[in-house]
Formats: C-alpha cells, structure tokens, sequence
C-alpha cells in the first residue's frame, strides 16, 4: 500500500527543545501518537450483514510504523489497501464505512497533538 498516515511537525518542536535533557522522552510521545493512529486505522467497520466475504484481518495486522528522526510514518504494506483505505479506494469501501488514511490523518489530528504535548510536557517538568 503506498498510502500511509505521517505524523509530522517536529523539526520546529526539536529546534525548541535541543537543550532537554531526554529527548527519548518526545520520541516515546510520538511512538504513542503513531500507536494510537494504528489503532484507528486496523480498525474495521461492521461487516455489511449481506456480504458473504470472510475477513481475514490481514489488512489491520499490518498497519507498520517507522521513524525518522521525529517523524512518525504510518504505513500498510498490502496490495489491495490503497483500495480499501487509501487514495484508490472503490466507492464500495466507502460505503460500507472504511476510512481512508487521510480521513484517519485528519480525524485523529487533535488526539495526535495531545499525546505528543503530553509527552514533551512531561519532559520539561522533570
């Protein structure tokens, strides 16, 4: 799947904070953030009650993510996902309820931005 979910932003949150002490502290906020997006995103929607299709769950096992940096990405590797949550997605998929990882991105923005403040409050209190 060549779609994925970036949490970005921290180039300007480092240059503030290269005086802290434990920057691992800031990386573990954005570990968390990218936790929480996985766990949006492996999320399935009701199977519609007329769909004989077995799901198999492939598809939310294998929400990934990498850093670089302060830079959380999100990815899902599956071949069929860019149609399923991705920028492809069939008319299908949106029907029945699967969100697309820029609904996710867009939707979990806020949640993101408490839990990476959470963890760089956490930080400067020590």
């Amino acid at each position: 799947m060549t779609d994925s979910i970036n949490i970005t932003g921290a180039k300007a949150i480092k240059a503030k904070l290269a005086f802290m002490t434990d920057p691992q502290g800031v990386t573990a906020g954005f570990k968390n953030a990218a936790d929480h997006v996985i766990k949006v995103a492996e999320k399935y929607p009701p199977k519609p009650p007329q769909s004989k299709y077995k799901r198999t769950g492939h598809l939310g096992r294998l929400w990934r993510k990498n850093f670089t940096s302060l830079v959380a990405h999100i990815t899902n590797d599956t071949k069929y996902g860019p149609y399923v949550q991705g920028e492809k997605q069939t008319i299908g998929h949106a029907i029945t309820g699967w969100k697309t990882t820029e609904e996710i991105a867009a939707s979990e923005a806020e949640a993101v931005t408490e839990i990476v403040m959470k963890a760089v409050e956490k930080v400067l209190n020590k």
